[in-house]
């Protein structure tokens, strides 16, 4: 499901997901997965409402493995070359929370839609309970 929304806040997340509180919010067995271009507001959206918490961020696991890298405009770059390490630790995390109902964001580019078949597998695992996965692109959210 693709929703459009536009600047959506944390409160109404949880209106529209009918969860009365935040103290409800860990078993809501939902997965929020948010894409768009680097810098298109999915990481400021999720600082913005407070979920951090509940959000695996591929970017953050990259710096788990290597430093910043500085470009030849004295910018910093995070290093993609542990893709398969970051994509692997990711999902291994996601699934762990899965299996125990709770509320994830994921935050990452996910710029093919075959990026997105792996979320659907694991929701439809059947030691997984079903999951409602909720789609946003950055540009509806900001």
């Amino acid at each position: 499901m693709l929703a459009k929304i536009n600047n959506i806040t944390n409160k109404e997340i949880l209106d529209i997901y009918g969860i009365l509180s935040t103290s409800e919010i860990i078993s809501v067995r939902k997965l929020f997965i948010l894409r768009g271009a680097m810098a298109s507001g999915k990481s400021t959206f999720i600082r913005n409402n407070d979920f951090e918490n509940f959000t695996l961020n591929s970017d953050k696991i990259r710096l788990m493995y290597n430093s910043p890298e500085m470009t030849i405009n004295y910018n910093e770059m995070i290093p993609q070359f542990n893709n398969n390490k970051v994509w692997d630790l990711l999902f291994q995390i996601l699934e762990d929370r899965m299996r125990k109902g709770e509320l994830t964001f994921i935050d990452a580019m996910h710029i093919y839609a075959e990026d997105l078949s792996i979320y659907k597998n694991l929701s439809e695992n059947k030691d997984i309970s079903k999951y409602s996965i909720i789609e946003y692109d950055a540009d509806d959210i900001v």
